[in-house]
């Protein structure tokens, strides 16, 4: 039988439309992996997160101040062992935030509402603002893939440059024979 869990995913974004990645705690599922910030609770029928609460969540473990919660999707996710309902949800940094959006960011998180993800004994293992692109670069499970992919609007002309081959022409080569 799997092990129920809820997960709230926040998908925050800078000004320049970023998202914050948070790296895993280093044991467990998906350890060490790049997530967006991410509430799990586990048991079944766990209740869905109060917005409010979810606000507070972020504001206290990120230091950040944002625009509303928006609702995006929910989707159920399954592994082997794990259901996952997960909703996400989008916001950005309010302009007079002061936490500072730059690529690479640390930070010491606050107690929260038993999130898992960032941490290590308390210890913040790490934040950066990435592009779409970035996000699945950094080294990110199935399941965020698919917070990212289903959640974020389409992908830029750099996150379509970044997924496209190297080196590939635009049209096939002829074989043996010249042009015209």
């Amino acid at each position: 039988s799997q092990r129920a869990v809820r997960c709230d995913c926040v998908l925050l974004r800078d000004a320049s439309g970023r998202v914050l990645a948070v790296r895993r705690p280093s044991t467990g599922m998906w350890a060490s992996m790049w997530e967006v910030p991410t509430m799990e609770r586990a048991g079944p029928g766990a209740p869905a997160t109060d917005p409010r609460a979810l606000s507070r969540w972020i504001g206290g473990m990120f230091s950040v101040e944002h625009g509303p919660l928006r609702r995006a999707r929910e989707f159920v996710y399954q592994t082997t062992h794990r259901e996952f309902t997960a909703t996400v949800w989008e916001t950005s940094l309010l302009a007079a935030s002061k936490h500072r959006s730059s690529s690479t960011t640390k930070a010491a998180p606050r107690a929260g509402l038993g999130a898992s993800a960032g941490t290590d004994n308390g210890v913040m293992t790490g934040l950066r603002w990435v592009t779409r692109a970035e996000f699945v670069g950094l080294g990110v499970s199935n399941f965020q893939r698919r917070v990212v992919g289903e959640a974020s609007p389409a992908p830029t002309p750099r996150d379509r440059e970044w997924a496209a081959p190297q080196g590939v022409a635009g049209t096939p080569r002829s074989r043996g024979r010249s042009p015209g």
